[in-house]
């Protein structure tokens, strides 16, 4: 005799093994999405400056939705200037995230879940209704993911050097070890460092550049960032069709070197490439020190390090046991680290 409830759960966890999680990070400067199968996604986009475009960016950037397709959704956009505050900002988001992927609840079913603090999956108007719940919570779920590399006894920091910030997050076996939850939190424990490879203004960094043997201060102008000291130095490609820059102009070395120029204000003329590598020398150093005293100040005596991102450049020697998500996952996921921790957590968490 056939068991209908029987066939029901069959069906059900049928079901469950086909959904294909896509998780997708909203910043203020990037969106980035991954799925678990190998698709990844990393876009600029000037949420500040457009915010009423994101569901159309999301709509570009995104897979089309399929009956099969369920959303993980984590932010740290809701900080941008163009939103009054956090709730405001976390309620657009959602909102353009749901009108991108066409996310309606029905038959019982809820294709899109934020992520909290606590690590627990809300609805869309569970999200909206507790925002300090889900905002700026992308660390965490990166760390989530970090603590399965570790051993049964390790202590663990989680890495996470971006564009913009840098996480410092303790974790071990058991998971997530910090009680900070906001960004204020974070950076008063030195656990979010704001600093990175990319947007970073360089006179948000030093007050002086080294040229041709003495200390010039620097013009307090948004001319050039550390984007622009890595693609000098190498430790970044070129990409001549990419003008997210500090003057709008390619992302290319020549480019960079004008840049770094109007910092002490001169020219092409009168400051040349080993100027500028010079200058870039100075500031990578700068950002070594810093990322190495915030080390210093989370967790000195971890044994492990899980590192995502794409500066682990800037990492100090250490005798502790690294684990790079670059080498275990691949370049592309490391970088969208965040994206693909919510896909495979919302993968194990609803299978």
């Amino acid at each position: 005799m056939n068991d209908p409830t029987l066939a029901n759960d069959a069906a059900s966890q049928s079901a469950a093994s086909d959904m294909r999680w896509i998780g997708i990070d909203v910043g203020g400067a990037n969106i980035k999405a991954a799925d678990t199968s190998g698709w990844t996604s990393a876009e600029p986009f000037a949420l500040w400056k457009h915010p009423e475009r994101l569901a159309d960016q999301l709509r570009q950037q995104l897979p089309a939705p399929t009956a099969t397709t369920r959303y993980a959704l984590t932010m740290t956009g809701e900080l941008a200037d163009c939103f009054a505050d956090r709730p405001q900002g976390v309620r657009q988001i959602v909102d353009a995230v749901a009108e991108a992927t066409q996310t309606e609840a029905s038959a019982g079913v809820d294709p899109l879940r934020v992520y909290s603090l606590d690590g627990q999956w809300l609805r869309a108007d569970e999200a909206k209704s507790n925002p300090d719940d889900v905002a700026a919570a992308n660390w965490h779920a990166t760390a989530s993911y970090a603590e399965r590399y570790l051993g049964a006894n390790e202590t663990g920091l989680m890495i996470d050097i971006g564009s913009t910030t840098t996480d410092l997050i303790t974790i071990d076996s058991n998971g997530v070890q910090t009680r900070s939850r906001t960004d204020f939190d974070r950076l008063l424990l030195s656990e979010l460092l704001y600093l990175g490879v990319g947007r970073t203004p360089l006179c948000g960094l030093t007050s002086s550049l080294p040229f041709r043997g003495r200390d010039i201060p620097v013009m307090a102008e948004f001319f050039a960032t550390t984007d622009d000291c890595f693609l000098v130095l190498g430790r970044t490609a070129a990409m001549p069709e990419d003008c997210d820059s500090a003057d709008g102009k390619p992302r290319t070395v020549e480019h960079s070197v004008k840049r770094i120029a109007r910092m002490i204000g001169l020219d092409h003329r009168s400051f040349n490439l080993d100027d500028a590598v010079a200058a870039s020398e100075h500031i990578e150093a700068i950002l070594k020190a810093r990322v190495a005293a915030g080390i210093a100040k989370v967790a000195s005596d971890a044994s492990a390090w899980v590192i995502a991102g794409h500066g682990e450049w800037l990492l100090p020697k250490t005798v502790a046991r690294q684990i790079s998500l670059a080498q275990e996952l691949g370049a592309e996921r490391s970088r969208v680290g965040p994206a693909y921790a919510l896909a495979c957590l919302a993968e194990a968490r609803f299978a």
